[in-house]
């Protein structure tokens, strides 16, 4: 880092602008250093007096400054890497330590007696221990300074929000009562989609109606001011972020995903791909692992998966093993040259990936199945074209489902392309030549989406053995059709309409998941696999 972002630029002022007062409302669009822009000026703070003089004191007797709230672990680690680094060579007598429910709690406790100055934690966890951690709560009383909601939309959300909420009213309830209703520390809520109705619910709901607020904004045209968006994303999104759009009939869907995910495993490039639901990352990711390479590979390149030892393909969601999760996004950015090329890398994963992440290097998101919600989208797409990078960002639609780019494009989400189809699946065939040669140049993409799912069907034939490979898998795609189906109805109610389940031909969304069974069938021979899946909507 060579010189401040513009949201960096613009918030140190406003956090050291008469402190006692002003709480920081911190958006920007993805990538643009939001974490670096309130850590910085949190440690100064904590670290130097108005005075100038250094703030050393032991840290168990000093108490914890500082809560960074995350909605996930994964980017509750990164940041608190990103702590640690700061304070090791800036403020080393500032120790940070998270919260995560990786460790055991009696271990969490020791740390806590020990002494953190910062804690970086999960809601649920963070609650956890304001219940049960006597230690916790005396070296928060009196002594909290700052607040951090980071990904605050999402915090503040129905899935979290009333964890938040328990969590301020304890640290409340636990304060001398000083201050502003008890409050003694300044909040700051961070995220690229903080719209007006975030902000208002977090003044009235959580955070004791406080009007002392400056919002802080990214990007060219914006000063450090309190005002109404002009529209709700339209500078979530950084400008160097070419974003795409593909429409695509239910049937042809996996043979799509498969060949645009070819080119990028032929140009050596890291691509995430965002899907609704956990059995759907799973199936899918059994699946490419499963297949033979249909790329052209020399012999040192070839090994089992859909691209060979090219392209290695991940999973990533809220039911792999956190300690499974860290080791996947390492092997994911990790670059590596196989047969003198840059190694591809594609991450199968729900939206567990798409708040915060750094994902160095990787130059596409997919959006495979359409967000939850639409802010979700600006997330999901954040994850490339990052700290000034180009990137580039695709979401596939189904032809009754378009309108979702009018609600983009009335969201602030503008300059959208069209990608086409026929023209992908042609570069695949040509890629993988997987004996269309013969074949005009305009048929080989038909002639490719054929061959690719013969071989899938082949591979997850229904007269498989369950304890084979092909069993499994067979289980795994029912189980990933049904818990699509029922993503449907869990999509935002403003965009509800767009995404009927009822619109649906369950013939052609069978043909998606490689599966050649009516549907009928597919729910009742299927309905145990499926009680037997965890709840997707809750661990996304």
């Amino acid at each position: 880092l060579e010189r401040p972002t513009n949201v960096q630029s613009r918030a140190i002022p406003a956090f050291f602008t008469n402190q006692q007062l002003h709480n920081i409302l911190l958006q920007s669009e993805t990538g643009s250093g939001k974490t670096l822009a309130y850590l910085l000026p949190i440690l100064q703070s904590l670290a130097v007096d108005k005075q100038g003089e250094l703030r050393k004191l032991d840290r168990a007797k000093a108490g914890t400054k500082c809560i960074i709230l995350c909605p996930t672990r994964e980017l509750a680690s990164q940041t608190v890497k990103v702590v640690e680094n700061l304070c090791s060579h800036s403020f080393n007598w500032l120790v940070p330590g998270c919260l995560l429910g990786e460790e055991r709690r009696k271990s969490e406790k020791a740390k806590i007696r020990k002494g953190l100055s910062l804690v970086v934690a999960t809601p649920g966890r963070l609650l956890d221990h304001l219940t049960r951690t006597e230690s916790l709560l005396m070296a928060l009383k009196g002594k909290l300074e700052w607040l951090v909601l980071d990904e605050a939309d999402r915090l503040l959300d129905m899935g979290l929000g009333e964890q938040v909420k328990q969590i301020v009213q304890r640290i409340r309830s636990n304060q001398p009562g000083s201050g502003r209703d008890g409050i003694t520390w300044r909040s700051v809520l961070v995220s690229a989609t903080v719209t007006p109705s975030i902000e208002k619910l977090a003044k009235e709901t959580l955070l004791g109606g406080d009007n002392s607020w400056v919002w802080v904004k990214g990007g060219n045209d914006a000063q450090v001011a309190k005002v109404a968006a002009e529209s709700e994303f339209s500078q979530s999104t950084p400008r160097q972020l070419a974003q795409f759009h593909m429409t695509v009939s239910a049937k042809l869907r996996l043979a799509a995903l498969v060949g645009f995910l070819t080119q990028r495993a032929d140009k050596g490039e890291r691509t995430v791909v965002f899907m609704s639901t956990c059995a759907s990352v799973n199936y899918h990711h059994a699946l490419f692992e499963g297949m033979d390479s249909v790329l052209e590979e020399s012999d040192s390149d070839t090994g089992k998966g859909i691209f060979g030892t090219r392209c290695p393909i991940h999973r990533l969601h809220g039911s792999v093993p956190h300690s499974e999760r860290h080791l996947v996004l390492r092997k994911f950015t990790k670059e590596q040259i196989v047969g003198g090329k840059k190694q591809a890398a594609v991450l199968l994963c729900t939206d567990v990936a798409a708040r915060g992440l750094n994902l160095p290097e990787c130059e596409w998101t997919v959006q495979y199945d359409p967000p939850s919600e639409v802010a979700d989208y600006v997330h999901r797409a954040g994850r490339v074209a990052r700290a000034g990078k180009a990137g580039h960002s695709l979401i596939f639609l189904l032809p009754s489902e378009r309108t979702f780019l009018d609600v983009l494009k009335n969201r602030g989400v503008k300059h959208m392309s069209a990608l086409s189809l026929a023209s992908t699946l042609n570069a695949a065939a040509a890629i993988c030549g997987l004996g269309q040669s013969k074949l005009a140049t305009s048929r080989r993409g038909e002639a490719f989406c054929t061959e690719l799912h013969r071989r899938m069907e082949n591979l997850i034939r229904t007269r498989a053995k369950p304890q084979e490979v092909s069993g499994q898998l067979l289980e795994l795609a029912r189980a990933a059709f049904l818990s699509h189906l029922r993503a449907y109805p869990t999509k935002e109610k403003a965009v509800r309409h767009i995404f009927s389940a009822k619109a649906l031909h369950l013939g052609h969304v069978a043909r998606s998941f490689a599966l050649k069974e009516p549907p009928k069938k597919l729910g009742t021979n299927s309905s145990q696999s499926a009680a037997n899946q965890e709840d997707d909507s809750r661990k996304r």
